[in-house]
């Protein structure tokens, strides 16, 4: 089991216009394949995020959910699958 922080930026855009710049400090836990975030993010709101990474030789396999908590719970499914020769 190994212990991180992680910061991670965000610049979001509506077409041409910045419309938020959003800064994430989270602790986390990845044992294995898996990992588990949680922490605050700038506008004062939390976040969790968990996921995890599996390779099969010429394939990788990345999966996560995220949650934000302001005055909702926005959260989010992401898949990726990346093959490589």
């Amino acid at each position: 089991m190994d212990a991180y922080i992680e910061y991670k930026n965000e610049i979001k855009f509506v077409d041409k216009a910045r419309s938020a710049i959003i800064h994430h400090v989270r602790p986390g836990i990845k044992y294995g394949n898996v990992y588990f975030e949680a922490g605050t993010y700038s506008e004062g709101d939390y976040g969790i995020e968990a996921g995890y990474k599996v390779k099969f030789k010429n394939i990788l396999l990345k999966g996560k959910w995220e949650g934000l908590k302001d005055d909702t719970l926005k959260h989010k499914l992401e898949t990726e699958i990346r093959f490589t020769w």
